[in-house]
């Protein structure tokens, strides 16, 4: 290459690097116009990164944490589930007499009056439901096993005494009168209280009935 070239070519090279020292002493003191520290520029950059992949890092982890949290409370509660609806195997009323005699003097009830509501009820199925959502032997509304402190309403021991507890209370409310306590046992002591005895509705009178032709 001839000493023109070579001088030419550095010459080039000279006239460029100017340019850019030039382009990055205007942009240092437009920064510095503006209030800004061009040295500071990579640095705030890198630091907005690096909090970026911190915060990113901790909302994954949350993440993950209330994910673990989330399923293990899903199990709980679906263990739960299970727990509260698991039926019980079915007693016969050999089984079923003694601890409804025993249920029933607890609550100063005939034993026979306690055994004619459960056979009318449920026909003394401990794991019956109806499609209005009662629950056992005595077919306790969710409500109602709530009032009378049942837990579960598939444990037939649980389910009598929970009944004749609320048997007992509506005997209480009207008097001793047996009609009107079982008619407020299937239809609700609102509707005794409206109609002044038993409902005229007929599975209610169909329901009194049944019970009271089971201890006369």
């Amino acid at each position: 290459m001839s000493s023109v070239g070579v001088s030419g070519v550095m010459h080039r090279i000279n006239e460029i690097q100017s340019r850019i020292q030039s382009l990055v002493g205007k942009g240092s003191e437009m920064a510095q116009q503006m209030g800004v520290d061009p040295s500071a520029g990579n640095a705030l950059t890198n630091q907005d990164v690096t909090q970026s992949q911190t915060s990113f890092q901790n909302t994954l982890e949350n993440t993950k944490t209330n994910n673990v949290v989330s399923s293990e409370e899903a199990q709980n509660s679906s263990d739960s589930t299970k727990k509260e609806f698991q039926k019980q195997k079915q007693l016969t009323v050999d089984q079923l007499r003694p601890m409804i005699k025993e249920i029933a003097e607890k609550f100063g009830l005939s034993p026979k009056l306690v055994e004619a509501v459960a056979k009318a009820e449920s026909g003394l199925n401990a794991n019956a439901i109806s499609p209005k959502g009662a629950q056992g032997i005595m077919q306790l509304m969710p409500a109602t096993q709530d009032f009378v402190g049942v837990k579960d309403p598939f444990d037939a021991r649980q389910s009598l005494e929970g009944g004749a507890k609320y048997l007992k209370m509506m005997l209480n409310r009207f008097g001793d009168d047996v009609p009107k306590a079982l008619a407020a046992y299937n239809a609700g002591p609102e509707n005794v209280k409206k109609y002044n005895g038993v409902p005229p509705f007929t599975e209610t009178q169909n329901y009194v009935r049944k019970v009271m032709s089971e201890i006369e």
